[in-house]
């Protein structure tokens, strides 16, 4: 939503703002009634990137600044205005109470990354490698299919070869990102590079918990 603004900023009625905000608010209602822990902690890294972009859309000069910081602390009220309403104490509950058993995964999945590296399980291996190194006081009726950490499930498959073409398209990427984003940049570069730079980074981040 902030790239579209951005982008489309000369044709932007207050209509069109006033849609936006409402969009904007309706995803992150949604996202937090969701429950996902880490999927509600990325809104901050999110916001903070929507910002960013917006302020590289707008002209330089005070009121840019009035602006971004403007919107930064009106997200922050509603985030804290939200926090107290009943209807998401069971959220807030799982921040403080909800114990998570994914640790147990990622220990034993560290377990059998030690077993194959550096040359790797082999993609799409994990679950009869994981239930070799699986410890027995974990064992039950349920079945791993997954690590619930995509980095850990890849460094086990994928092994250092793995991790050395990652490297590599990360380089490559991480490139364009600049080129698109720094100084000589064109404005709307700019926000279609911070865009693509963020997508690939929740993805990334969202990958620590999940897969």
């Amino acid at each position: 939503l902030a790239a579209w603004w951005a982008s489309t900023r000369s044709a932007t009625g207050i209509g069109r703002r006033i849609a936006t905000l409402a969009a904007a608010a309706l995803l992150a209602l949604t996202l937090v009634l969701t429950g996902s822990r880490m999927g509600i902690a990325l809104i901050v890294p999110v916001s903070i990137l929507a910002l960013a972009i917006l302020w590289s859309s707008l002209p330089s000069g005070e009121s840019r600044a009035v602006r971004i910081a403007g919107s930064a602390g009106v997200l922050s009220l509603l985030a804290v205005g939200a926090a107290r309403l009943p209807a998401f104490q069971p959220v807030v509950k799982r921040f403080v109470e909800a114990g998570d058993e994914r640790w147990k995964l990622w220990e034993d999945t560290r377990q059998a990354i030690a077993v194959h590296w550096p040359a790797g399980s082999g993609i799409g291996s994990f679950q009869p490698v994981f239930i070799a190194q699986e410890r027995l006081e974990f064992v039950d009726p349920s079945m791993p299919v997954r690590a619930h950490n995509d980095w850990l499930e890849f460094t086990l498959e994928a092994g250092l070869v793995g991790w050395l073409v990652l490297a590599a398209i990360a380089g490559l990427l991480g490139f364009q990102a600049w080129r698109r984003t720094g100084r000589a940049a064109a404005p709307d570069e700019r926000v279609l590079g911070l865009f693509g730079f963020g997508v690939l980074a929740v993805v990334a981040l969202h990958s620590l918990v999940d897969y």
